[in-house]
């Protein structure tokens, strides 16, 4: 329902009135989410629209705002509307190419450079990195390291390649590949001038691949209700991921973990001695990953719980 203009409203009423709306919608961040969007509507940041909250709006931004609004109403996540999501500190571009980068994430990130404090100049490659939110946080935390990015989605690389030359200060090769595929054959990949430096053997894998299941997606296509089902295996469970993400990057077949296993089989061969891997996977799925790393050969096993106590990021020593 718009805002009524029959007066002239404040930026504050305005707020008012969309927080109730979001909120009614399902939201679970109602009043953030209308923050951001008036925030952004005003091109103003939120602590200066805080001292502005009692601004009268022109009609033309009212209605600007109403348009950004009613898609978030209809399930559209907010960094898609406003076209960015922070991630670790960074602002990356984000749209429907690519996933919406997590807040759980980050904890991959944490763990790839504390394992990494003790090694100089390491090599990173970042597989399945959609909008390059890992790998490229770790290009930034760690100037020294060689981190390559790749993805098998031509598009996500667009908003990778994008994402890559604005928020670092130096170029990384950011290649499509379905997983480790291209990496198998190093002279066919990389020039001579990056093979030495950021070609395998890597010192470590990063990866948060497809994981949701078959029943994840069906629930988020709307094929089936999610009562259906007594478990939630996908982040944070599919009717919290918008349907308007790529499904390219949520489907892990059946269990979730087709991905994972293909990219456990293939990792070791373009690892050095006692590099790392870390996956991203959800908590029901993390000791059925950590089976399949002791299996395919890795040593030195771990899993690393996130700050709400739920097993998130999973590794081993090659």
């Amino acid at each position: 329902m718009p805002v009524n203009r029959a007066e002239r409203v404040s930026a504050k009423s305005v707020l008012r009135a969309a927080r109730r709306k979001i909120e009614k919608a399902g939201s679970d961040t109602p009043y953030l989410d209308a923050l951001l969007l008036l925030s952004s509507t005003m091109g103003v940041t939120r602590e200066e629209l805080y001292a502005r909250a009692h601004d009268t709006m022109t009609d033309t931004a009212v209605r600007r705002f109403e348009s950004l609004l009613e898609r978030r109403l209809r399930g559209e996540p907010i960094a898609y509307i406003l076209g960015r999501q922070e991630f670790y500190g960074l602002s990356f571009t984000v749209d429907r190419r690519v996933l919406v980068p997590r807040p759980d994430s980050e904890l991959l990130v944490d763990v790839a450079l504390r394992l990494l404090s003790k090694r100089s100049a390491p090599r990173v490659h970042d597989s399945c990195t959609g909008s390059g939110c890992i790998g490229i946080a770790l290009a930034h935390e760690r100037p020294d390291a060689f981190v390559s990015l790749s993805d098998v989605s031509a598009d996500s690389l667009e908003i990778a390649l994008e994402n890559a030359g604005r928020i670092l200060d130096h170029t990384i090769p950011i290649v499509e590949s379905d997983l480790l595929d291209r990496f198998k054959t190093n002279e066919a990949l990389w020039p001579p001038e990056l093979r030495d430096r950021y070609g395998p053997p890597f010192d470590m894998i990063t990866c948060n691949p497809p994981y949701l299941t078959t029943w994840d997606m069906q629930v988020l296509r709307g094929e089936i209700r999610a009562s259906s089902h007594s478990e939630e295996v996908g982040p944070a469970a599919a009717e919290r991921v918008p349907a308007t993400e790529p499904a390219l990057a949520l489907d892990g077949g059946s269990d979730g973990l087709d991905i994972v296993r293909r990219l456990i089989r293939t990792s070791l061969a373009t690892m050095s001695k006692n590099g790392y891997i870390l996956i991203e996977a959800a908590d029901a799925q993390s000791q059925q990953i950590e089976l399949l790393l002791r299996t395919a050969g890795f040593t030195e096993t771990f899993i690393e719980r996130d700050l709400s106590g739920m097993r998130r990021v999973i590794g081993g020593v090659a």
